[in-house]
């Protein structure tokens, strides 16, 4: 979990730098990221050091705050493609652990048995899905918002569940956030019948939930 972040915040500064470079003029200058500082290799041959804009942190609002970055600080297709890649592959890893630990009952790992205390309206787990998952799937539904003309992905790629579509009314166009919701009041259903965390993770309504929000979460970023 904690490599997955620190590559996620990686990716976010790489974004901001490329964006520097191409309002720059690209090209013209070296630049690379040392300890937070953009470090410019001038045509003189000088290292100048610039503090990089504080994109991270609107950028992981965008949802509210694209209008702002793009007006401010001319943020352009590129680097919302960028922290789109980013914030995917930071939320597939999230809802992977999150699925091996629940199913295994959170014995694998004792620094992740938090994955398992679904009790705790304050514990770390709630603040993971309601913060980070909340967040970032709200900025992913958001940049799914494609303006007319660009269609979405054809059902075909979720052919798997097309019968259980008519079947229980589920949509392949559900959003991650819809998505989410639904896996996790699948998962207090199975909870409040009965069943142990770990039963109730690998039951087929709860595994079908995790696997329709990662096959969009790939899908979506093949087709933008």
């Amino acid at each position: 979990v904690d490599a997955a972040c620190q590559q996620h915040d990686v990716a976010y500064c790489n974004c901001e730098t490329q964006l520097l470079s191409r309002q720059r003029g690209g090209g013209r200058r070296q630049e690379t990221v040392d300890d937070g500082i953009l470090v410019d290799d001038n045509d003189d041959g000088l290292r100048e050091e610039k503090e990089i804009p504080l994109l991270s942190s609107m950028a992981a609002l965008r949802f509210a705050t694209k209008t702002a970055l793009e007006r401010t600080v001319h943020a352009d297709a590129q680097y919302f493609d960028c922290v789109n890649k980013a914030d995917r592959q930071l939320i597939a890893t999230g809802i992977r652990i999150r699925g091996e630990q629940q199913r295994s009952g959170c014995s694998t790992d004792p620094n992740l048995a938090w994955f398992c205390d679904l009790d705790n309206a304050r514990g770390t787990l709630a603040a993971f899905e309601r913060v980070n998952l909340g967040i970032f799937l709200a900025d992913l539904d958001a940049d799914d918002g494609r303006p007319p003309g660009k269609l979405r992905p054809p059902l075909q790629f979720v052919k798997r569940w097309r019968v259980e579509e008519v079947a229980d009314g589920r949509s392949a166009d559900e959003t991650l956030s819809q998505l989410e919701k639904r896996r996790a009041m699948d998962l207090q259903r199975n909870i409040r019948s009965g069943r142990a965390v770990a039963d109730a993770a690998s039951s087929e309504d709860v595994l079908s939930d995790e696997e329709r929000i990662l096959l969009k979460l790939v899908t979506e970023a093949e087709f933008n």
